[in-house]
């Protein structure tokens, strides 16, 4: 069996919380899908499992903080997998990164 990436085995040092649709959530394998509504709060968003083929991809979000996360990806951009959506009104921005730049 293919190993799952897991935001609460694989990021040790991190608090973990689940996403708060899924209290509400009914669908079958509730379980097996958890990885998918677990994420890290940071101070202006959160950082959350976003795709995991070919590699793993986190997403961090902010509503709030375009200019950090504009920095973030200027330090970043010639690395594969790093991309970043401005694409929306106000301060809104979600970076997506390789999960091994998680600790940088």
């Amino acid at each position: 069996m293919e190993k799952q990436f897991c935001l609460s085995k694989l990021c040790k040092g991190y608090r973990i919380v689940l996403e708060e649709s899924f209290a509400h959530e009914k669908m079958e394998g509730k379980t097996q899908d958890k990885r998918w509504y677990e994420q890290i709060l940071c101070a202006f968003g959160h950082i959350m499992l976003y795709a995991e083929s070919p590699e793993f991809i986190l997403e961090y979000y902010t509503a709030t903080a375009r200019p950090t996360a504009t920095k973030i990806y200027e330090k970043f951009k010639n690395v594969p997998g790093v991309k970043l959506d401005n694409h929306f009104s106000g301060y809104e921005s979600v970076l997506y990164f390789p999960a091994h730049l998680l600790d940088e």
